[in-house]
């Protein structure tokens, strides 16, 4: 059992659960989890167009053998499996296992509550991201931005690194001073905007934004804080219209 479910096991108990009660309600959620995972997985397998028989095959590279047809084929369905297996699955994807975690699109709503739950339980917010397709959708999230945090998965290629650090550097740029742009400025921004895009999706990556609330320590005085409405961004190898994602309640920013 992972330290979060033990400490929620530790709460159920102070809740007045007794032992039973709280292994159904765990067992519960593991069982929405599992549902939720091979969702994924199904997804995954189906948008590089293979068949079980293919990703078994994949998992197993280079070596001769892998995890067995009758395993993905019960992990699709939501029966139970190993970290192993996860792992291997993941590896095959050539993705993390948290991309394999994320709720699924589209998000079951009690797998989702269930997740953020989990999240809250270790000091993180799930905050759903939305595909970025135009600049149009970008800039209607400026307004009202005090902040911006970027994320990106690491770069594979220096191509992928430079398209990355040209996109964060050229957004920032813009949040600071839209507001003070004329409608011509404006216009020729979108145009580069929506070029930075394309650039990103040939690259083999899609910009993902959220809003939200966020606490941020000014230095290093705990004392000195202050909630500002947070502008973020997260650029990923993954195409989906939206996901969600764990994140700090609080974050740093220097003074």
């Amino acid at each position: 059992m992972s330290s979060a479910m033990q400490a929620w096991a530790e709460e159920l108990k102070k809740q007045g659960m007794n032992d039973q009660q709280i292994l159904k309600y765990l067992d519960d959620i593991a069982g929405s989890l599992r549902k939720n995972i091979g969702k994924n997985v199904r997804r995954l397998r189906q948008q590089r167009g293979i068949t079980q028989e293919q990703l078994a095959t994949w998992t197993g590279w280079p070596k001769k053998y892998g995890i067995s047809v009758r395993t993905i084929a019960r992990l699709e369905s939501g029966e139970s499996f190993s970290e192993e297996t996860l792992k291997s699955i993941a590896g095959a994807f050539d993705v993390s296992m948290d991309e394999l975690k994320m709720p699924a699109e589209p998000p079951d709503p009690e797998a989702k509550k269930l997740l953020k739950d989990l999240a809250a339980k270790e000091g993180q917010a799930l905050v759903d991201f939305h595909r970025v397709d135009s600049a149009t959708d970008l800039i209607r999230m400026f307004n009202a931005a005090e902040a911006m945090l970027f994320n990106y998965e690491e770069a594979e290629t220096r191509e992928q690194a430079e398209v990355l650090e040209s996109l964060k550097s050229n957004i920032t740029d813009t949040v600071d001073i839209w507001s003070e742009m004329s409608e011509v400025h404006k216009f020729e921004t979108r145009q580069f905007l929506d070029g930075l895009l394309s650039d990103l999706k040939s690259v083999g990556y899609t910009l993902y934004t959220a809003r939200g609330h966020s606490t941020y320590f000014l230095g290093v005085d705990p004392a000195k804080r202050v909630s500002l409405e947070a502008l973020m961004l997260m650029a990923r190898r993954l195409n989906v219209t939206q996901f969600a994602s764990a994140i700090p309640k609080e974050a740093s920013l220097a003074s």
